[in-house]
């Protein structure tokens, strides 16, 4: 079932590039925002043959994931991670909902029953994009909007 509402706000910036390739004006724009993304080396996944490229801004929280040269995955965190701080304005990246003290009725109250609902994660079918909303102790960790593939 697909999620009639689109995502307004900074992730849903993100997931209107999703599928764009990583030289669009619009993820060159995206990417000029903060003077902390960095690019990282390649590397091919063996078992698709991809090529990825991870571009990501461990101050701002946010990582970009580029397979074969187009945008693929977009995450947000909003709790901070080992490898990420959090976002600065997690109540900025998804409009009508607070990420700091969102829990997943919330997030449910906001977009409605989920395409998928795991453990620790809610997952919809948004036209063009995949929201992945994922929890840690019953609290938003990170959103991430994708092309749905692996």
């Amino acid at each position: 079932m697909l999620v009639s509402t689109t995502i307004q706000g900074e992730l849903g910036r993100y997931a209107e590039l999703i599928g764009a390739r990583k030289d669009d004006p619009r993820v060159l724009e995206l990417l000029q925002r903060s003077p902390h993304f960095r690019e990282q080396q390649p590397f091919v996944d063996p078992s698709s043959g991809a090529e990825w490229i991870v571009v990501e801004s461990v101050a701002d929280g946010v990582r970009l994931q580029f397979r074969d040269g187009v945008l693929a995955k977009a995450s947000a965190e909003v709790a901070g991670s080992a490898h990420l701080d959090a976002a600065a304005h997690p109540d900025e990246l998804i409009d009508g909902l607070d990420l700091r003290t969102a829990t997943a009725d919330d997030v449910v109250a906001r977009f409605g029953a989920p395409t998928k609902r795991g453990r620790t994660s809610l997952q919809y079918a948004l036209e063009g994009a995949t929201l992945t909303v994922a929890f840690l102790d019953e609290r938003v960790r990170a959103v991430t909007v994708s092309d749905g593939r692996r």
